[in-house]
């Protein structure tokens, strides 16, 4: 996934980031524990996330996640919430907010507007 192929980039030690593929669909995901699991300090990998993809780290897994769920949207398998829930928001809310902000319409407009 995305976050690992950054944090390969960030650290240079695929090894490291072996054990975050999934991370960024994690609600309870946050800078310092990814920056504690990559075992560097929370300051430099904001530092290098920054440079390397011009993003804070909020802004770049929201980017990710809602790649994710424009993908699970397309599939037109899963509903609009266990979408929200399965790509790491645990609000509606921000889920729709985030969305809208992407793509100028809500998930369930998604669909159709697209065509």
């Amino acid at each position: 996934f995305e976050v690992h192929r950054l944090l390969v980039r960030l650290v240079g030690n695929p090894d490291a980031a072996a054990d975050v593929d999934e991370l960024e669909l994690d609600a309870d995901l946050t800078r310092d524990e990814l920056a504690r699991q990559m075992g560097i300090g929370h300051t430099a990998f904001t530092m290098q996330l920054k440079q390397t993809t011009g993003l804070n780290f909020y802004d770049y897994i929201n980017q990710l996640r809602i790649r994710k769920a424009t993908e699970l949207i397309e599939e037109g398998k899963m509903d609009i919430s266990s979408i929200s829930q399965q790509v790491g928001y645990r609000y509606r809310s921000t889920f729709y907010r985030a969305f809208a902000a992407v793509h100028g319409c809500t998930p369930t407009k998604y669909p159709s507007e697209r065509n």
